[in-house]
């Protein structure tokens, strides 16, 4: 079907896949050799194939990703994000719909 659209001139800017179809290395081969921008959601233990070999996706991901902070500072900082995000969102979908806040 990815072929039949590109063939038949289909406009895209990229192809998205779920886990299913981002192990299908046939298919990250095939996008690469048409040249389709794309992203593919994998397992963590999965191979990329990079320039100096196999890499497993969590490894690579170790050495770019910051270590995901800990303890109650961090939740309570989230849930502080959260709920004022909430309460902006909230505000927002009434005034858009006309109603008089005060």
């Amino acid at each position: 079907m990815i072929s039949r659209a590109i063939e038949a001139g289909v406009p895209f800017a990229w192809f998205t896949a779920d886990e299913a179809y981002g192990q299908a290395k046939w298919l990250q081969a095939r996008l690469g050799e048409r040249g389709v921008p794309c992203v593919m959601a994998i397992r963590r233990s999965d191979t990329l194939t990079m320039a100096e070999g196999e890499r497993r996706a969590d490894d690579l991901l170790a050495k770019i990703s910051p270590p995901r902070p800990a303890g109650p500072e961090h939740a309570w900082s989230w849930s502080r994000w959260r709920r004022k995000r909430q309460y902006q969102a909230r505000i927002c979908h009434y005034q858009r719909r006309g109603y008089a806040l005060t």
